[in-house]
C-alpha cells in the first residue's frame, strides 16, 4: 500500500512539474522497473481529478483572455468572456483514471494509446505533454468523439499549424456545419475568414512580383508559377479552399440553422467584421488575375 501512496504522489508530482514556471525535480528511474498500471486509489483519483481541472481552468483563462464568445439562451444572443459566469453554465469537466492511467505510461516511457482517450482528459493530457499528443486529436477526432464545444474551441486556437495556400484548417468542422454549436460558429468565421485573408495576400504579393519580373517571393510560401501543379490547384481553387462549404454553412446557420431569432443579426455582424465574403470575393479575383499569366510567367 505503501508502495501505491508513494508511485501516485510521483505521478502528481511529474503532472505538477510540467505546469510550473518552476518545475519540481522528478525523479527520472533508469534501470528500474516500474508497474505498467496502477490501481489508483480513490484519494488519489479525487486528488488528481481536482489538479486536472485547475490546470485547465487556468489554461483556458489565459488561452481564450477577453476573447468573445456567443450564447443563444431562450431566443436571444449574449456575449461572453471567460470573466462571466454563463460562460461556464452547464460545463462539467471530466477527467477520469484512464487519463491518470495514460500519463503513468508516458511518464515511465511506455507506449501510450492516446486516442483512446476521451476528448477531456485528451485537453487536459494536450497541455501536460503537447510536444507528443497535440497531433493526435484531429479535428476528426474530436468530431467522432462528440467533444465539447469548449474542448474543439481550444484546440482551434491553440493548435500550431503550418501556414499553406493549398487549404483551410478546420476543413472538418465546414463539412459537418450542421452539427456545429452555437458558439463554434462564430469562432469558424473568424478563423477561416482569416485563412482566406492570408491566401489572398499570399497570392497578390506573388503575382505583384511576377508582374514585375521577380519569381522568387513565392518560394516562402512553397509556391513557383512556374510550376503546373500551382496552375492545377488554381483551376479549382474554390473547391481546395472549401469555399463552397463555407457559403453554404453560413447560409445554413442563418436561415434553416438558426437557433434564436436573432442569430442571423449577430452572424451577419460577425461576418462583416472578419469580412469573409470580402476576403472570398479578392481570392476569385485574383484567381482571374492570374490566370492571365501563363505558366512560363508571361502576361497573355
Amino acid at each position: 500500500m505503501r508502495q501505491k501512496y508513494i508511485l501516485e504522489r510521483l505521478l502528481l508530482r511529474y503532472i505538477a512539474s510540467v505546469n510550473t514556471l518552476s518545475p519540481q525535480k522528478v525523479p527520472i528511474f533508469d534501470g528500474v522497473v516500474l508497474p505498467s498500471q496502477l490501481k489508483f486509489t480513490e484519494e488519489f483519483i479525487d486528488h488528481y481529478s481536482q489538479m486536472a481541472q485547475k490546470i485547465v481552468l487556468h489554461r483556458l483563462v489565459e488561452t481564450f483572455s477577453w476573447r468573445t464568445f456567443f450564447f443563444s439562451k431562450d431566443d436571444t444572443t449574449y456575449r461572453c468572456t471567460v470573466a462571466d459566469p454563463m460562460f461556464w453554465q452547464d460545463i462539467q469537466f471530466c477527467f477520469t483514471q484512464k487519463g491518470a492511467n495514460a500519463l503513468w505510461l508516458y511518464y515511465t516511457k511506455k507506449q501510450v494509446s492516446w486516442e483512446s482517450l476521451n476528448p477531456w482528459d485528451a485537453m487536459f493530457i494536450s497541455m501536460v505533454v503537447p510536444q507528443i499528443v497535440g497531433s493526435c486529436y484531429s479535428d476528426e477526432w474530436l468530431l467522432s468523439n462528440d467533444a465539447h464545444w469548449l474542448v474543439i474551441a481550444y484546440f482551434m486556437i491553440t493548435r500550431k499549424e503550418n501556414f499553406t495556400y493549398r487549404h483551410i484548417p478546420h476543413s472538418a468542422y465546414l463539412h459537418n456545419f450542421k452539427k456545429i454549436v452555437y458558439p463554434l460558429r462564430f469562432l469558424l468565421i473568424e478563423l477561416v475568414a482569416n485563412s482566406y485573408g492570408k491566401i489572398w495576400k499570399v497570392l497578390d504579393d506573388v503575382q505583384q512580383s511576377s508582374s514585375d519580373g521577380y519569381w522568387d517571393s513565392g518560394y516562402r510560401y512553397d509556391l513557383d508559377l512556374r510550376d503546373r501543379k500551382f496552375w492545377t490547384w488554381l483551376q479549382d481553387m474554390e473547391t481546395h479552399l472549401d469555399i463552397e462549404v463555407v457559403t453554404k454553412a453560413y447560409e445554413y446557420w442563418c436561415n434553416e440553422g438558426i437557433i434564436g431569432y436573432d442569430d442571423s443579426d449577430f452572424l451577419q455582424k460577425n461576418e462583416r467584421e472578419w469580412q469573409l465574403f470580402k476576403n472570398i470575393s479578392g481570392l476569385k479575383e485574383m484567381k482571374k488575375s492570374l490566370g492571365s499569366i501563363n505558366l512560363l510567367g508571361e502576361n497573355k
